[in-house]
């Protein structure tokens, strides 16, 4: 029973050790690529046009029409 602990917390600490190593990689030394990768990372605008057209009535004459209001 002994040899299976011992076993199994190499096996716990192996996991821990790979893991430390890859937070250590990310954050130490790709932080470069990961702060560039974050700045680029923002919201921006997109214009989106919206043109909804005119609206007539039955006789054919303009209701309404598209016109840009800001």
């Amino acid at each position: 029973m002994a040899r299976r602990a011992r076993v199994a917390t190499w096996v716990v600490a192996g996991a821990l050790g790979v893991l430390v190593m890859a937070f250590f990689r990310t954050q130490i030394i790709r932080n470069q690529e990961w702060s560039l990768r974050s700045e680029e990372n923002r919201l921006r605008d997109v214009p989106l046009p919206a043109p909804r057209g005119n609206i007539f009535d039955r006789s054919g004459r303009v209701i309404a029409e598209n016109v840009v209001g800001y």
